[in-house]
């Protein structure tokens, strides 16, 4: 009896391990979501809370996209909860932030037992989400196609899908994208709209051109214009430099492809487009604030169709004046020619050209190399008194360096030829450029 219950315990705290929580997004306010283990329609209000600011609370008449239109689209997002199911009849159109579709666990990590959310749209049925920056996001849950429906969102969305039940698997598993069981007729698809034009992206079954359902539950959902900046913030006068990468599945033949990067920044009223169509763009930002840059990656897929995906970014540029930016960010002084390091001290038991590492010699411009993963570097300790005294004896010269025992602090002697009132010894507090 003891063994059994000691293996019941271990196999109860190893689920309890393996189980692995799936974060919903952090609600803002005036987000949706939907109430835990419900199931109805989009547009029936009690199966939705809004958040206020602090707690959500059950709407009245209100849902997801109620009253939104091209002109005058709305920034929440609304999540659909795990064990909840949300059905879509006739034609619905919206215009708001980020969908996002949840479980409560990964599946594949507890072997499959998750709670899922649930997007069902019904037959003959289609969602069209064509907010400015309106993507889908599956995590985890499942968006179910019923015969001949359709899932639209606007050009340069995307559609991310993670935690995939069964990812060695791309054509069996319950959640993420799930066509209806029955190929025959019933054609389900995922369209990306531009303008009055409209691009099947995606497809349930392998009877057309397009990619499928599997692929993209399987490659982590659409193209993903995955956006960085470097650094972030910047000072005005300062050089920034952006790069796009992109995810989400692309087929073997697509990857081959060249890519083709456009590149805007919004700042106040001031639009600017860049002539740089590469993936990585490098700026000289002159005007402080919020500057928004949008990067749209696009490529002509090998099947005929044109695939493309964006994303923002906000990049704050700070005055020059700014406390961030009195630091010292010259460019280093540069050449072509090499200049390894002749000594050096380690506690790592290697050097010289016979090793591998090529110890000190790889460490380049330096009169000395010292490197230890247990010791560190102690710089020659006095204090105040005795620096003093180094100073009026006539012996302290520019650029000496000292640790000050009586004032805490790294010291520097420096001579000022304009002022000679500055010479002196000044701690190393804030970091600046050196004349």
């Amino acid at each position: 009896m003891k063994f059994k219950f000691l293996l019941i315990l271990f196999l109860a705290m190893a689920g309890f391990v393996s189980a692995q929580t799936i974060t919903p997004p952090t609600p803002q306010i005036g987000d949706f979501r939907t109430k835990a283990a419900v199931i109805g329609t989009w547009t029936d209000p009690a199966i939705w809370q809004i958040y206020n600011g602090s707690i959500w609370e059950d709407t009245i008449t209100e849902y997801p996209g109620k009253g939104t239109t091209s002109i005058t689209p709305a920034n929440y997002s609304a999540s659909i909860s795990p064990g909840a199911t949300v059905s879509v009849t006739g034609n619905q159109v919206y215009y708001f932030g980020n969908l996002y579709v949840l479980a409560d666990q990964i599946p594949s990590t507890n072997g499959g037992t998750a709670t899922y959310g649930r997007l069902q749209l019904s037959s003959l049925s289609s969602l069209s989400l064509l907010g400015n920056n309106q993507d889908v996001i599956v995590l985890g849950g499942i968006v179910k196609f019923s015969p001949n429906s359709t899932l639209k969102l606007k050009k340069g969305a995307t559609i991310e899908l993670k935690y995939k039940d069964i990812p060695t698997n791309c054509l069996v598993g319950q959640n993420l994208l799930q066509p209806a069981s029955s190929p025959t007729n019933t054609l389900q698809k995922i369209v990306f709209v531009d303008g009055a034009s409209e691009h099947v992206y995606a497809t349930s079954y392998s009877s057309s051109p397009e990619y499928k359902f599997s692929d993209l539950s399987c490659g982590g959902g659409s193209l993903n214009a995955a956006l960085s900046a470097s650094p972030n913030p910047v000072c005005a006068n300062r050089p920034i430099t952006l790069s796009s990468a992109f995810d989400g599945f692309i087929s073997t033949a697509d990857a081959l492809v060249p890519k083709t990067y456009v590149w805007t920044s919004v700042n106040g009223s001031t639009t600017t487009t860049y002539t740089d169509t590469t993936a990585n763009l490098n700026v000289t930002l002159t005007t402080p604030g919020t500057h928004v840059f949008k990067v749209e990656v696009s490529y002509l897929s090998t099947m005929g169709f044109e695939v493309s995906a964006d994303q923002i970014i906000n990049v704050e540029v700070l005055a020059a004046g700014d406390p961030l930016c009195s630091g010292c960010f010259k460019d280093p002084a540069l050449d072509t020619t090499k200049h390894p390091s002749v000594h050096g001290i380690t506690s790592l038991k290697r050097a010289g050209a016979v090793n591998g590492d090529n110890w000190p010699m790889v460490r380049e411009s330096a009169y000395t190399v010292l490197e230890s993963n247990t010791k560190g570097f102690v710089i020659n300790r006095l204090t105040t008194a005795q620096l003093n005294a180094i100073a009026t004896a006539g012996n302290a010269v520019d650029g000496m360096m000292a640790y000050d025992t009586t004032a805490k602090c790294l010291k520097l002697y420096v001579v000022d030829l304009a002022n000679p009132a500055n010479t002196g010894w000044s701690c190393f507090t804030t970091p600046a450029c050196p004349n």
